[in-house]
């Protein structure tokens, strides 16, 4: 086929493009973020452009897929519908390519990538040779977000927002942990665990679901025709690994994917290996390098409890430096929903920096609803403070020494302060 992707340069697009062109098709796509392009196209071969505008679409185009971001009156796909072309947006996409494989879905609130690059690693140590689809890179996918495998098996992060991961047909689903999420989206808590409901309904009688417990207190577990395995956190302490990412939700995250490497036919001493081996993956606790002497690291977490997770997972490594989060806040919506929780939040770190909230999809009620010093004035356990977003890389430098650790998280464009930080 001949395929146009809009929004190729999301992490999740990307990688689904770049199967499809190794797999012969003639790909290409837009992006209005050139940075993500140079982060997940560059070097792949398929042509690009950084301006979404009609005359990108030409009659010659078999199907066009568009991420999330894409909205209806963008351009690019208004000229599509004007020619008739077939249009599918990414979760669909992802079907497309996983079907006729065995696939294995990770999802769940919480750790979705770290999960996936742990059972990756499991199972190309393993030598089952999948073909993978990750929301983030890893080394041992050359760091890329996706590896083409020829054998049966096919390993997704399958998220849950606008309930994504329906159209996929898994064989094995893990539910890493559930805590609703999303709410611009979902709006009620019955909501978002209904989108799972509709998930596991979908295992077929010889698939399986993975859980833990506490979560499957959320579904109906008898309308589940596959088998059902529960895991017990419990169990979890008493197996531990020996792994190179700190914390105990990855020890969690280990058992995890332990026990779905387990339905795969992967022996323990390779489980093991392969946990072993894993290094991390793309802006999860990663390390950026060092200011006057103070080491820094990104992560992704935008969520209270990934917070408390990341912090905890950070005091294991550091218990005697001053821990210093850097932290902006990911949409207007989830800071109300969850201001309580996010309050409480950094009361393991030293300090706490809030920046700019980073809007997406956001209502001018939620604009209205609160604000980063709103935050900064609920944080009662630790000192915190308001910095702008372009000082940030300025207060960093000025008060960085070999006695502080920063750690920088959120979902938005946090990331981009780090070519400041360290030019």
């Amino acid at each position: 086929m001949k395929v146009y992707c809009i929004g190729i340069g999301g992490i999740g697009l990307s990688a689904v493009a770049k199967i499809l062109s190794h797999q012969g098709h003639e790909v290409s796509g837009s992006d209005s973020s050139k940075a993500s392009l140079e982060k997940n196209l560059s070097g792949s071969g398929i042509h690009t452009f950084s301006s979404q505008v009609a005359e990108n679409i030409t009659t010659d185009l078999e199907l066009i897929i568009y991420s999330e971001a894409v909205s209806e009156d963008n351009p690019e796909r208004v000229r599509a519908t004007e020619l008739g072309i077939k249009q599918m947006n990414y979760a669909h996409a992802l079907a497309m390519v996983s079907e006729g494989r065995r696939l294995i879905a990770i999802t769940g609130t919480h750790g979705k990538t770290t999960v996936t690059g742990m059972l990756s690693s499991v199972l190309i140590d393993a030598n089952l040779d999948p073909t993978i689809v990750i929301g983030s890179t890893m080394d041992k996918l050359n760091n890329q977000n996706f590896r083409l495998g020829s054998s049966e098996w096919f390993l997704a992060e399958a998220c849950e927002y606008r309930e994504n991961f329906l159209p996929l047909n898994p064989e094995i689903v893990l539910i890493n942990n559930l805590e609703p999420d999303h709410i611009d989206y979902f709006k009620t808590d019955e909501n978002y665990y209904a989108a799972y409901q509709k998930l596991i309904e979908k295992i077929p009688a010889h698939g399986w679901l993975i859980l833990f417990k506490e979560d499957s207190n959320y579904l109906d577990l008898s309308k589940v025709k596959g088998k059902v395995m529960q895991l017990a956190k419990e169990e979890c302490r008493k197996e531990i690994y020996t792994l190179k990412v700190p914390g105990n939700h990855n020890q969690q995250n280990a058992y995890a994917v332990s026990k779905v490497a387990e339905k795969c036919g992967v022996p323990m001493k390779l489980i093991q290996h392969g946990l072993k081996d894993f290094k991390g993956t793309w802006r999860r606790f990663e390390y950026k390098g060092e200011v006057n002497g103070a080491k820094i690291y990104d992560d992704y977490g935008h969520h209270p409890t990934e917070i408390v997770a990341t912090i905890q997972a950070a005091r294991e490594w550091y218990p005697d430096k001053h821990l210093t989060v850097v932290f902006q806040p990911h949409q207007y919506s989830r800071t109300h929903a969850f201001f309580e929780e996010f309050s409480h939040s950094f009361d393991e770190a030293s300090d706490v920096w809030i920046t700019d909230i980073y809007s997406a999809r956001d209502t001018q009620d939620d604009l209205d609803a609160t604000s980063s010093e709103k935050l900064v004035s609920s944080i009662n356990n630790i000192e915190s403070r308001y910095i702008p977003f372009d000082q940030l890389p300025v207060e960093i430098r000025k008060h960085a020494d070999p006695y502080h650790v920063y750690l920088v998280m959120g979902a938005g464009s946090i990331g981009t302060i780090f070519d400041q930080l360290f030019d």
